[in-house]
């Protein structure tokens, strides 16, 4: 561990050192981005075991990413965050999509939604419905602009959750069914 923090230290005020971190934190976003697709197949307890081996490196191309790539950094969230969420690493899940939300707001649309949606659900567990809802209606309002059918409807029915549980029904079930519709429509069984 001292060999480790001491090389560290001689990477950290160098060229180098930042060519070595951009490359690093391009390559574990690869991983993550390669991994994703197996989330929500029979494959998912042997993709999360390759994602648990590499936590800490994840952590640090986030760190890197946020003040250097952040368009990088962003994927990586996304990417994750189903990984986190499964896990049941909430407080993770939560902090770098605060991290990653929070002065964002000239970010790539396509980017930005689906890290308001997965900070939407953080809000919720952590008692702040009305932030969450607010985050959920950002969400499908920016799907909806881009037209992004699968983050619409993804955005769709986690705004419909949101409203069940705020007791608005008639809003959520509006929603949840426009979700359910597009969806269909893709007939994408992950959506």
């Amino acid at each position: 561990e001292t060999l480790r923090e001491f090389a560290l230290d001689q990477l950290a005020g160098s060229d180098v050192g930042s060519e070595a971190w951009a490359a690093h934190a391009q390559h574990y976003a690869g991983v993550a981005s390669a991994e994703r697709p197996h989330f929500d197949g029979p494959h998912i307890a042997a993709s999360f075991a390759r994602l648990d081996a590499d936590v800490d490196n994840f952590r640090q191309a986030l760190r890197w990413s946020l003040p250097h790539d952040r368009r990088l950094g962003l994927s990586l969230v996304c990417d994750l965050a189903h990984f986190w969420w499964e896990r049941g690493n909430w407080g993770e899940h939560r902090d770098w999509h605060r991290r990653y939300a929070d002065g964002g707001e000239n970010d790539p649309p396509e980017m930005r939604g689906p890290t308001l949606r997965g900070l939407s659900l953080s809000e919720h567990f952590d008692g702040h419905h009305d932030v969450a809802q607010a985050l959920a209606e950002e969400a499908s309002r920016l799907a909806r602009v881009r037209g992004d059918r699968r983050e619409l409807a993804l955005a769709l029915s986690r705004l419909a959750w949101q409203e069940t549980y705020g007791e608005e029904l008639h809003a959520a079930q509006r929603h949840g069914e426009a979700a359910l519709r597009v969806a269909r429509e893709l007939a994408e069984p992950a959506v």
